[in-house]
């Protein structure tokens, strides 16, 4: 998701949060009976902190009441851990999917914060395996999949279940990949997982995806620049 690509209000309301929050070093939210902490030791993680649980908030209360200590549950765009962290606190059956390096010392702190553990899988995800670009946003949570011939490996969710356990659920949040990591889910999606996605202006293509792969889809959640599917195997 793209943080910045909202209202100049919250953004300076969602900043000011942050300028105090970096002064302790860590948040703490509160997802349900879940109290979560998160470093925020510089001002534009503080702020992502911020801001990603107040807009995306509907989203953790549905997440929640649906997790379990058996649920195998998928972060994709796992980012700094936000999502990871909340389905650790229910499930040891928790798998992070980040390509970034720069954000993965941030995610395995907060791991280590919550004391909490994931299995963290360091690629991205796609319809091929390759070797890509990542091209980095403008702030920690915008890192995108880029041009083929760089240095991030990607996969498909297939090749990754290869040597791991079928999800029950998966979140994707990529930034406009979302399509790709969807066409590489065939065999994955005969399983019949839940899938929480965050679309863009790609929202027609990854319906259609979903549609194809006899999935309902309901918006769970909508802003400006966003709207969360979740979906469903019919």
């Amino acid at each position: 998701m793209d943080p910045f690509a909202i209202s100049p209000r919250t953004i300076v309301a969602s900043m000011a949060g942050a300028a105090r929050r970096r002064l302790r070093g860590t948040d703490t939210i509160d997802i349900g009976d879940h109290h979560l902490r998160f470093v925020t030791d510089d001002i534009q993680t503080a702020f992502v902190v911020s801001f990603v649980f107040e807009e995306e908030r509907p989203i953790y209360n549905d997440l929640v009441g649906r997790l379990d200590d058996e649920t195998v549950f998928y972060d994709v765009g796992a980012n700094f851990g936000l999502y990871t962290v909340l389905a650790a606190r229910i499930t040891d059956q928790t798998h992070a999917v980040e390509p970034d390096q720069a954000v993965l010392p941030t995610l395995r702190r907060n791991l280590d914060l919550n004391d909490v553990t994931a299995h963290i899988h360091e690629c991205g995800l796609g319809r091929e395996k390759r070797q890509v670009a990542l091209e980095k946003g403008i702030n920690p949570g915008a890192a995108s999949i880029g041009d083929t011939g760089g240095d991030v490996i990607l996969q498909t969710f297939d090749t990754l279940l290869e040597d791991n356990p079928a999800p029950d659920i998966v979140k994707i949040d990529v930034e406009g990949h979302g399509p790709a990591v969807l066409e590489g889910m065939t065999e994955t999606v005969e399983t019949e997982p839940m899938i929480y996605i965050e679309t863009h202006k790609n929202k027609d293509a990854i319906t259609e995806i979903l549609e194809e792969y006899d999935y309902d889809v309901d918006v769970l959640h909508e802003r400006s620049d966003a709207i969360f599917y979740r979906a469903e195997a019919r």
